[in-house]
């Protein structure tokens, strides 16, 4: 088939008279092989989440106003390393996005039906931490340990930053200051927060 190219090729571009005929090659059956035609086809993912609610491919995630990257990784049953880790986001969580932003969750994330409303978890919580939202911002909560001082909340910052900040545990900093554990009641910029101390 190789030669059989080149004998074309050389005949279009020889220097010959245009009016005199040039010569034409045959290739014969047998010098290629007749393949079938290929087709593209899409096999369909299953998404149908496994037995113990685990989602076997990537979900999406709307960002909301208040929104910490803790907050989504508890939502979806996932370490927050993990879901930075994914997203590739810097380690001080700089580029997490906006409100109404996208974050994707990894597959064998929590699957969350992305049409449904609302939960009966989110309802429940919601339920138990109605009395420990008021005053929060410089009272401790059920934790007896002795705070080792104060913050004032700053523009940027979430709950993993300022426990990693002060080298505290998120769950001794949440626990110091009763959030919640969606952490809709942690507070604005300019708020003072209290900053558990080591023996917490």
């Amino acid at each position: 088939m190789v030669s059989s190219a080149l004998v074309v090729v050389a005949a279009s571009c020889s220097d010959e008279d245009p009016d005199t005929a040039s010569s034409v090659v045959e290739i014969a059956p047998s010098a290629y092989e007749v393949q079938d035609v290929v087709t593209t086809s899409s096999v369909p993912v299953d998404t149908t989440p496994t037995a113990d609610g685990r989602s076997p491919v990537e979900q999406s995630y709307t960002v909301k106003e208040g929104d910490f990257p803790v907050v989504i990784a508890d939502l979806y049953d996932i370490e927050v390393d993990e879901l930075r880790n994914y997203n590739g986001w810097a380690a001080d969580y700089s580029d997490f996005p906006n409100a109404g932003g996208t974050v994707r969750i990894p597959p064998n994330a929590k699957f969350i039906d992305p049409n449904a409303t609302t939960t009966s978890e989110a309802e429940e919580e919601d339920e138990g931490t109605e009395s420990t939202e008021e005053g929060s911002e410089t009272t401790t909560g059920d934790s007896q340990c002795e705070p080792a001082g104060s913050y004032v909340v700053e523009d940027g910052d979430n709950p993993t930053l300022i426990a990693e900040k002060f080298d505290v545990t998120l769950e001794a900093l949440t626990s110091a200051n009763s959030w919640s554990s969606d952490y809709s009641n942690f507070p604005n910029v300019g708020a003072s927060i209290v900053i558990p101390g080591d023996d917490c």
